[in-house]
């Protein structure tokens, strides 16, 4: 099947070890200042580029409000994290200094509780219908709830569901079709122009399968096949 697609909303950054190690440094920062401490958004951007870069905390700031690690950051304080954020931030406390003290059984159980807390922040992400991205969360999250695993041409084909350009009915065919051939495209915009190009790699496709990594949801297999590992109960308590 050949399909075109058009350019998906996007979060733009996922949960990996990049964005661990920057929840650690913020929180640290913030953690040293005094009880009255606040600045403007644009501010910190400034201040906080020794462990980051300003590009990354404008991507980053917009998917961890989204995903309910921060409150509303016009203005930056020590109340910037909520009560999931902090829980995360311990967590990742807790793994560093399990890891320096050679406690491979404590690395383990905080990893498995990070899992838990990013999967409630992709239900969040899910929950919230400003956030267009959260549906493409979802569709994802439902296809492995009936097939083990997914690439990138098949993620295309649930782009094209979502975008209308493919029905229901020919998805299911086609994914149970063993011998299926999926050859897509994606509409793009050439950077200051109004000119689209089409693409044979989609972008995002590494956000979300980074953050359903990063969940304890899937792994990587070979070159570009990514495979549910955890129980479809816990998928369905996500959806």
């Amino acid at each position: 099947m050949k399909i075109v697609i058009d350019t998906p909303n996007s979060p733009g950054t996922q949960f990996n070890e990049t964005t661990d190690e920057y929840i650690y440094e913020m929180y640290r920062y913030l953690e040293n200042k005094k009880d009255s401490f606040a600045e403007t958004y644009k501010d910190f951007q400034n201040h906080a580029t020794y462990f980051t870069t300003v590009s990354y905390i404008r991507n980053i700031f917009p998917f961890l409000k989204n995903a309910g690690i921060i409150n509303d950051y016009e203005f930056v304080s020590k109340r910037l994290f909520t009560d999931l954020g902090k829980a995360y931030y311990l967590c990742i406390d807790s793994i560093k200094k399990s890891e320096s003290e050679g406690e491979d059984k404590g690395v383990y159980q905080f990893e498995n509780i990070k899992h838990e807390i990013i999967r409630k922040c992709i239900r969040n992400i899910i929950q919230n219908r400003n956030v267009q991205y959260g549906k493409i969360f979802q569709k994802v999250l439902r296809h492995f709830l009936t097939y083990d695993r997914i690439n990138e041409s098949e993620f295309a084909l649930l782009l094209g569901v979502l975008q209308n350009k493919v029905t229901e009915s020919e998805y299911q065919s086609i994914m149970n079709d063993q011998k299926r051939e999926i050859i897509f495209s994606i509409n793009v915009m050439e950077k200051g122009s109004t000119h689209m190009k089409k693409l044979t790699k989609i972008t995002c496709f590494s956000y979300f399968m980074g953050s359903l990594k990063h969940a304890g949801i899937i792994k990587k297999e070979g070159k570009g096949d990514f495979a549910r590992i955890c129980d479809s109960k816990v998928i369905e308590v996500m959806l």
